[in-house]
């Protein structure tokens, strides 16, 4: 196909912003290992540094000590994390105004430089809250970019890949984290080796940095804003086997389902607004977008959906699945252990790619199958759990400054293998240090890793391998669906209209943002609570729940181009009772499906772009024709030609 060499660059580059999202996701469990003691609390006072009750000989405390942080408490551990996550859910929010007022290309190259800009931060941070200010960095590039690089995807790319190229993002998400876990489990034992793992991140930002260059703008964009000539050389581009006629209806059919009816020049591609008129213009959006009841019902599909791939608890394997596999019995190497995970979502989204756009499989059959084998491994996952022996046992770290004394272990990167940070019989310890009360705040301070710390001699039971064996299962299932379908859909179920879509995007990438927000921040506090297994016991009944949603409000639209897929959500009913395209004799009309690719209407439509033929494939429906022809009269007239031919 002449032009998709071309459209193939468009979608690699635009999807290095998943490269750098996967990264990220997956760098930070490995590097929440290697920290331990690297950082210094936000005041280097001894008082907040916790060692006021230390005393040496002389009544002060050792120098060597007072360079060093204690290791990073749980609430420290939950803000790095989830301080990228408030940064994406700010991010997606302001993504929608930003990506209609300066365009996909422009914001795409936003992302990439502040990406880049707060991994040099995060590498360089001497003090905690220098690693929150270089994760917020990080999380508002992420924020921009998950919003953005879907929704340009599915403006440029014709629907009979549209699918496929929209899940190339997420395809780029998982090799980012298998790449990252790669990095971990390599750099694990060095001196100061989190840095270097966060350092890398900056490669994939630069590339994308120097692609964009080459990146055509949304020809819908362009159209929205009145460029109509760009748009033409656009489509040229990435449809180079397209006439003039050709693009001159497709731009006909864009101006008019996004409400832009006249042919405005190039001179009024930036029109001049008070930011006033600017804000008006993004809530009377809002408005319209809740008001139809059409982009309502796609809105609160979008997301939920975005919602429910966050609940389910994947992404507390990509943040802390380090921590999981070390608690689980695997603690020479978690992160090498956690590396098949990486790659079962790597391979599992390369699959879904394969699978999203053939009739046989779709959006809607390939969830639903999915989703139910994925609540069903969670299930069996926290059922294998309660089989390993002496998972997070308590009571042996009651005082993690007294193990940081007494073990000669590595506990920062500044140690050398083997060695103590310092001579413990420069200290004495107050007998204050052992009281109830204190012993109460190491508690609260603990982290997964000293609840994992349980006789590291040992080597993982059978148990602790059954249990990686069904996280692999259970990521596998995910990829195929939770994971791929919800961007797919978040891209296409919002119609044409380049505002709506703008605004709609950025609330249901926001939702997906909070949820995730919600997993990070509360899942160390989720297993004090109801332990580990109990909670993948927890995560398999909310996947469960996403399985009821999908089955009840997701349609099938592989095959529509995004102008028309609207009307999916006209009809009122179930999402099983939805219309779909059909495929046969009118494909034939058109020239079968290569070459509506790249020529004529991309996907259903050739020289008939505004037709729809529809059927039902409800069985309930199919049974009985009367109720056909009342309810659903293209369906009907559909079947009348079919059999008068």
């Amino acid at each position: 196909m002449p032009g998709l060499s071309h459209l193939s660059v468009l979608a690699a580059v635009s999807s290095l912003s998943g490269a750098q999202f996967g990264f990220d996701t997956a760098i930070i469990s490995g590097a929440l290992v290697s920290i331990h003691s690297d950082l210094r609390p936000s005041s280097s006072s001894p008082t907040n540094n916790g060692t006021a009750a230390l005393t040496g000989q002389n009544g002060t405390v050792p120098a060597s000590y007072s360079t060093l942080s204690r290791p990073l408490n749980t609430g420290e551990q939950e803000l790095i994390v989830s301080i990228t996550t408030v940064g994406a859910i700010v991010g997606a929010l302001a993504s929608g105004y930003l990506s209609r007022f300066w365009g996909r290309r422009t914001l795409t190259m936003v992302s990439s430089i502040l990406f880049a800009l707060g991994s040099v931060e995060q590498a360089a941070s001497q003090y905690v809250r220098e690693m929150v200010l270089g994760r917020a960095i990080v999380g508002l590039a992420i924020g921009l970019a998950s919003m953005v690089t879907p929704t340009y995807l599915s403006e440029v790319c014709p629907s009979d890949v549209r699918g496929r190229l929209v899940s190339l993002n997420i395809f780029f998400v998982t090799a980012g984290q298998v790449i990252a876990y790669a990095v971990s489990a390599s750099l694990f034992h060095l001196p100061h080796s989190w840095r270097f793992m966060i350092l890398i991140g900056v490669i994939p930002a630069i590339v994308q940095l120097v692609g964009v260059i080459y990146l055509d703008e949304s020809p819908r964009w362009l159209i929205s804003r009145g460029r109509e000539r760009q748009a033409r050389e656009t489509f040229k581009r990435i449809y180079p086997s397209w006439t003039d006629s050709q693009i001159d209806a497709e731009m006909s059919i864009i101006r008019a389902s996004s409400g832009n009816t006249t042919n405005t020049s190039d001179a009024a591609s930036a029109p001049s607004s008070s930011a006033l008129a600017k804000s008006r213009r993004s809530t009377n959006d809002l408005v319209a977008l809740f008001r139809n009841k059409a982009h309502r019902k796609a809105l609160v599909l979008a997301c939920g959906l975005q919602l429910f791939q966050q609940l389910c608890g994947f992404n507390a394997l990509c943040y802390f699945g380090a921590s999981i596999l070390r608690m689980a019995g695997f603690r020479s190497n978690p992160v090498l252990a956690a590396l098949p995970i990486a790659v079962a979502n790597c391979a599992g989204t390369a699959i879904a790619m394969r699978l999203v756009d053939r009739p046989r499989f779709g959006r809607r059959k390939l969830l639903l199958w999915t989703t139910a084998f994925a609540a069903l491994w969670l299930a069996l996952l926290g059922a294998a759990l309660l089989g390993v022996k002496d998972l997070g046992e308590v009571e042996e770290h009651k005082d993690p400054l007294s193990d940081l004394l007494a073990k000669p272990e590595p506990t920062s990167v500044f140690a050398q293998p083997q060695s103590r940070l310092f001579d413990a019989r420069d200290l004495t310890l107050p007998s204050s240090l052992t009281n109830s009360s204190v012993a109460n705040q190491s508690n609260a301070a603990m982290t997964l890793d000293a609840l994992s710390t349980v006789r590291s001699e040992n080597p993982p039971s059978a148990w602790a391998f059954v249990s990686l064996t069904l996280m692999v299962a259970f990521t596998m299932s995910y990829a195929l669906g939770l994971g791929v379908i919800p961007w797919v859909v978040q891209a296409e179920a919002l119609g044409a209209d380049v505002r709506l879509r703008a605004v709609g995007g950025a609330l249901a990438t926001a939702s997906n943002w909070t949820a995730n927000l919600f997993v990070s921040a509360v899942f160390l506090d989720l297993v004090h609570l109801i332990t580990l297994p109990g909670s993948f016991m927890l995560y398999s009944g909310i996947t469960m729940l996403a399985w009821v949603f999908a089955w009840f409000n997701l349609p099938e639209m592989s095959g529509l181009d995004i102008d028309h897929t609207s009307r999916m959500f006209e009809r009122d009913g179930l999402a099983s009772s939805t219309y779909r395209p059909v495929r046969g004799e009118d494909d034939d009309e058109r020239g079968g499906d290569s070459e509506r690719l790249l020529s004529g209407r991309a996907g259903l439509r050739g020289e008939r772009a505004d037709e729809e033929i529809w059927r039902v494939h409800d069985s309930e429906d199919e049974e009985n024709e009367d109720e056909d022809e009342e309810g659903n009269p293209a369906a009907a007239n559909h079947k009348r030609r079919t059999s008068n031919s």
